[in-house]
């Protein structure tokens, strides 16, 4: 029986509900999400295979790819926050030079 792993999670639209996601990072999280699923459907189909290195080796590979496409959802949040800071600074500035 496998046993729990305390993996990162990505991203679910609830944790950032306060935040207005891009249309990237919408079409990432569908994405990953079926990723993964697929991933865990493999997983269960290949359970019992015979070569378990092989399984072990392919299995060590998907958490790879799981932990880059994680790393970039986290850039593309960054990007999105500092755009998100660069125009709440302008408008400060402008707000500043030209009060209401």
């Amino acid at each position: 029986m496998p046993k729990p792993e305390n993996k990162p999670r990505p991203p679910s639209p609830k944790s950032e509900s306060s935040e207005v996601l891009s249309e990237a990072e919408k079409n990432f999280d569908i994405q990953f999400k079926q990723w993964e699923q697929q991933f865990e459907d493999w997983k269960k189909e290949n359970a019992h295979h015979p070569d378990k290195s092989q399984y072990i080796e392919y299995e060590k590979k998907w958490e790879t790819w799981r932990e880059q496409l994680l790393e970039r959802r986290e850039q593309m949040k960054k990007k999105r926050l500092s755009a998100a800071g660069k125009k709440f600074h302008a408008l400060k500035t402008y707000f500043l030079v030209f009060p209401i």
